[in-house]
């Protein structure tokens, strides 16, 4: 019996870490405002920002010259 109990304890302590793990990936995912096109190549996305492009890959933004 005590040995019952004791996996019953680990198994409600998993289930509960998983149920947090979860919810903190989804409430960091919904306060994540960038969205990812499916029309569109990894880093093929080039704007223009008057004599400079910008291309942004990994939520950095690199800029360049247009010369």
């Amino acid at each position: 019996m005590d040995v019952l109990l004791r996996v019953l304890y680990w198994l409600a302590v998993l289930a509960i870490s998983l149920a947090l793990l979860v919810g903190l990936v989804l409430f960091l995912e919904s306060r994540d405002p960038s969205a990812v096109s499916a029309s569109e190549p990894a880093g093929a996305r080039g704007d223009h920002l008057g004599d400079e492009t910008a291309t942004w890959r990994a939520n950095t933004t690199i800029r360049f010259s247009a010369e």
